[in-house]
């Protein structure tokens, strides 16, 4: 493993000894380009994330009123916890930006705190090497935003006030060492000094750091706190474990998400899965209703017998009895045997009626008689059999408005609205959509053989503004068909995603190198600018040359799939395909 020196401010050099700090930092042009700006949803996403764009004044006030009703010593460990949380972050996210540069990885941390607006990070003094576990950094704080919060508002103290660049850059290195890294202000403008600095290195090697470990709210801090010994800690499993995304524990069960929307559904689930209580998931189709009531059964009491499920719009009407009560021998032409109904299989565990607004009003009334007295009777018996069976139902429409209209009973409502659960749309859940597409990604690659690289920053893009209208279950189809049509150990591009008329997202913009907007996906073409193109040549042909014009930067937009270019073009494929042939053949 190269070693990362610094032989002057401001710099990084790869030089025979490693990596040194000489020529500046890398282009921040690949970290730019990943702050987008969603003009349909008024949205700012930094790669994944979706984040939000306040002016100082909001995170000063927020700073002050928290350093008024809780303290300075509460508001500081708040700040510093924060920004160790973001650094680790960011570690995460430079190794994904920057690959195995390490070089590149590492000044990834200093310009992801400048594209935050925090201030800009200068080394003066830089010592790493991974693999030997030496981290020895001195660094100052150019225009810290913290720093000149404090000295506005409380003038030169004898406390330091870069509580969250200080967090940022322990969690960032923390991350990448493997074991617990703290850096320490020795100098800051809030105390007077001329310059913001800090010093970095391992928390083991500190002989007393009580002082600021005190402000991290993190496990291996907290361990170190407590024991008073950093060498309690063990550096190489707290990395595992912090290295585990949400998605790697639940590869195989693709009910994964960190929108609040999402976080909402599941607190919910939680607290009535150790009751009784019938439950009622609402929300649109493929938003994951079954999922979500899987994860309630699992939670329950109730885990270790059957969850049955019932497509109720699936099941015939003259069939639906037998299903669910069962059916004696004899009952009908065909009955040969006897055999228990859904309600008796899954006595003692969970009954999930899927769709249960496709019901018919008398197998309404068959229901609600079997919820009001747990008892059931086969098709052609006369024994009654009781059953202890928790309902889940699930509904893509408003159960009031059927009410109204009279095509769902009333009473029945109310059995099953005892706790009703509403799925917000996918579109609603964004942030979700990174941890979905590498949980259907796995699960399709290993289904079906394949080995796709990943995904575009295009494809990525797209796939976090389209509107989603098939929610999940969109998704999933849409990266099964993505793993099939892409080639071995290639990377998935918008071409292979939207593949069926889908009307790809509105316009994105995103920051460039120059640090102004510039639109990094658009789902039309700029007509206006062909139009004058084709319009200032000398052809006698000019209408031709247009629909030429319109058809190549429609087809080149898409990638070289001709359905979308059909879509964008706003015709179908067929009448695509006869100019394709007529024009440039």
């Amino acid at each position: 493993m190269p070693k990362i020196r610094a032989q002057s401010p401001s710099s990084y050099k790869l030089g025979q000894d490693g990596l040194r700090f000489d020529d500046g930092y890398p282009n921040i042009e690949d970290i730019s380009r990943h702050l987008r700006f969603e003009s349909s949803t008024g949205s700012v996403w930094q790669n994944d994330e979706k984040v939000v764009v306040l002016p100082v004044t909001m995170y000063e006030s927020f700073r002050l009123k928290l350093i008024e009703s809780s303290g300075h010593e509460e508001a500081r460990k708040l700040f510093t916890t924060q920004g160790y949380e973001m650094g680790q972050i960011d570690a995460m996210r430079s190794r994904k930006l920057r690959g195995e540069n390490l070089h590149a990885v590492i000044a990834a941390g200093p310009q992801l705190v400048a594209l935050k607006g925090m201030g800009m990070i200068d080394p003066l003094a830089f010592k790493v090497d991974i693999a030997e576990g030496i981290v020895n950094i001195e660094a100052a704080a150019i225009g810290s935003v913290e720093a000149d919060i404090h000295i506005q508002n409380f003038g030169i103290s004898d406390t330091s006030a870069c509580w969250f660049m200080t967090g940022h850059a322990s969690g960032f290195f923390s991350w990448y060492m493997g074991k617990p890294v703290l850096f320490r202000e020795v100098e800051c403008r809030a105390m007077g000094s001329p310059r913001c600095r800090m010093v970095g290195k391992p928390l083991d090697e500190y002989d007393n750091a009580e002082k600021e470990a005190k402000y991290f709210n993190a496990p291996e801090f907290l361990r170190y706190r407590s024991s008073k010994r950093a060498a309690a800690h063990k550096p190489k499993k707290w990395q595992d474990e912090n290295k585990q995304t949400p998605s790697d524990s639940n590869s195989e069960e693709f009910l994964t998400g960190t929108s609040p929307g999402y976080k909402v559904v599941m607190q919910m689930v939680k607290k009535v899965a150790d009751t009784n209580a019938t439950v009622l998931f609402v929300g649109r189709t493929g938003v994951g209703k079954e999922f979500f009531s899987q994860a309630l059964h699992n939670l329950s009491k109730r885990s270790e017998k059957p969850m049955i499920a019932v497509n109720c719009a699936a099941i015939p009407d003259d069939l639906l009895e037998s299903e669910l009560f069962g059916v004696e021998r004899g009952a009908y032409t065909g009955a040969t045997e006897s055999r228990p109904g859904r309600f008796e299989r899954a006595n003692g565990g969970t009954l999930f009626l899927d769709e249960i607004s496709s019901l018919t009003l008398p197998a309404q009334g068959k229901l609600l008689r079997i919820l009001q007295e747990s008892v059931v009777e086969r098709l052609g018996g006369t024994e009654t059999i009781k059953v202890d069976v928790r309902i889940i139902a699930a509904t893509n429409v408003d159960l009031r408005e059927e009410v109204e209209a009279k095509r769902f009973r009333e009473d029945l409502f109310f059995r099953l609205n005892v706790f009703p659960i509403h799925i917000p749309p996918l579109r609603s859940r964004r942030e979700d959509i990174p941890l979905l597409m590498s949980a259907f990604l796995r699960k399709y690659s290993k289904a079906h053989d394949r080995s796709p690289a990943g995904f575009t920053e295009e494809a990525v893009e797209a796939l976090l503004s389209y509107e989603w209208p098939g929610n999940i279950r969109e998704l999933e189809n849409m990266i099964e068909r993505a793993v099939i049509l892409v080639g071995e150990k290639e990377l998935i591009h918008t071409n292979h995603l939207f593949t069926s008329g889908e009307h790809l997202p509105e316009d994105i913009f995103s920051v460039n190198g120059e640090g102004t907007l510039s639109a990094t996906w658009s789902s039309g073409v700029n007509w206006d600018e062909i139009a004058h193109r084709v319009l200032e040549t000398d052809d006698d042909s000019p209408l031709q040359d247009f629909e030429k014009a319109l058809i190549k930067v429609a087809i080149d937009k898409a990638g070289g799939n001709v359905s979308s270019a059909a879509a964008s073009l706003g015709m179908t494929r067929g009448q695509l395909d006869y100019r394709l042939k007529k024009d440039f053949e």
